[in-house]
């Protein structure tokens, strides 16, 4: 007997819509145990006249296009779309359905309990879509967490990574001058990339009370962290997730360093250390009404963030060497300068954002071979140029 198969095609999270797939040659028959039309007009008319089945009845209204009805078991029920997107002998079929976790793992769960086997979405793709570009950015978008991901990854289906392959390979062969400048922004976007599925992670850190917890909830618009005047309130990592400039970004807030006697608290800094050094970029915090209190240690990717400007100064940016050009002057309390700080993230994040249309590698084989073709290509080692070439045909 062929299994069933059913995979959530959209990404995690509260959403306004979710898709559901459901395929293989029971799928019709799972779906009708639960789906109930709105509206009854198309009936299935037999040969014989014998009355017609619910099966038969859904089947009539979906060749006529998507049918609105609901999901419903026992006394839940959601209002959903059925879709059809292939038909028998291997029926594939979609639910949209409201977008809340809940709803979705409901739904899942009852088609489970019908014999439809829940599989992952990239294996998902490898049942449905031959194609093998197509099938490896499909498997990204269900993880694309903002609208700007999604655009890179649709290009990416549509035809740039095919067309940058095929030219990379034909300079290879004749123009080397523009195989190193096509590789070489291909290694670019490599950090791009890694993030079209996953969040860039941004560390919040600094000496207790120079605002982290206050900037992230006021980043957020909402209280997600803990606030108050006495050090050591934040212990464990918190972590939120906000758009920059349309690049998804998750904000860690970390525990205020400082030099402490107490074990649990030694803990939470040592955990803290290791998120600044995991971290793709670190807002170090600076409360300008006290005396500023700089990393106990080098950070390569980091931020000064100059906090409580709306309060009388204890110092001036331009008093402290180290922080360079490398700042930016924010309240969070009153929520100034947060333009201007959400600017400078995205900058230090993605400094050469991908143009509409241009060519991203955007999953971790990608990434790995662009950069092993790159370094390759600035070897001239153009045998292994041309090995690694051809591996970028096959995400």
């Amino acid at each position: 007997m062929e299994k069933t198969y059913t995979s959530v095609l959209t990404p995690p999270g509260m959403a306004a819509i979710a898709v559901v797939g459901v395929l293989g040659t029971d799928a019709l028959k799972i779906v009708s145990r639960y789906f109930v039309p709105r509206k009854r007009a198309a009936t299935y008319q037999s040969p014989s006249g014998a009355e017609s089945t619910p099966l038969q009845n859904i089947l009539a209204s979906l060749s006529r296009g998507p049918v609105l009805g609901w999901f419903q078991e026992g006394r839940q029920r959601d209002e959903v779309l059925l879709v059809l997107r292939q038909p028998q002998p291997n029926w594939y079929l979609e639910l949209h359905c409201h977008g809340g976790p809940a709803v979705v793992s409901w739904i899942l769960d009852s088609l489970g309990r019908a014999g439809a086997v829940l599989v992952s979405s990239e294996e998902w793709y490898r049942l449905t879509e031959s194609d093998p570009i197509r099938r490896a950015a499909l498997g990204v978008l269900t993880k694309a967490l903002t609208w700007r991901t999604c655009a890179v990854l649709l290009d990416q289906m549509h035809g740039a990574w095919r067309k940058v392959v095929s030219e990379l390979i034909q300079a290879l062969e004749h123009d080397q001058l523009l195989a190193h400048h096509l590789s070489e922004r291909l290694a670019e976007l490599v950090s791009v990339g890694q993030h079209l599925g996953h969040p860039f992670r941004v560390a919040l850190a600094g000496a207790p009370n120079v605002g982290k917890s206050t900037l992230i909830n006021t980043l957020l618009g909402y209280s997600r962290a803990i606030t108050s005047p006495l050090p050591g309130t934040t212990r464990d990592v918190v972590t939120a997730e906000i758009a920059c400039d349309g690049w998804p970004v998750q904000l860690l807030d970390t525990v205020g360093w400082r030099c402490t006697d107490d074990p649990l608290e030694r803990e939470a800094i040592e955990r803290a250390r290791h998120t600044w050094q995991q971290a793709d970029l670190v807002l170090w915090l600076l409360d300008i009404s006290r005396d500023p209190i700089l990393p106990p240690v080098p950070l390569s990717r980091m931020l000064f963030v100059v906090n409580k400007v709306d309060l009388p100064h204890r110092w001036t940016p331009n008093s402290l060497p180290t922080l360079s050009d490398f700042y930016v002057c924010v309240s969070a309390q009153a929520g100034t300068g947060l333009d201007e700080l959400i600017a400078a993230i995205t900058n230090r994040l993605v400094p050469n954002p991908p143009q509409p249309g241009e060519a991203v590698p955007f999953t971790p084989h990608l990434c790995e071979t662009v950069l092993a073709l790159h370094h390759a290509i600035v070897r001239s080692d153009w045998q292994s140029a041309r090995s690694y070439a051809v591996l970028l045909n096959n995400p």
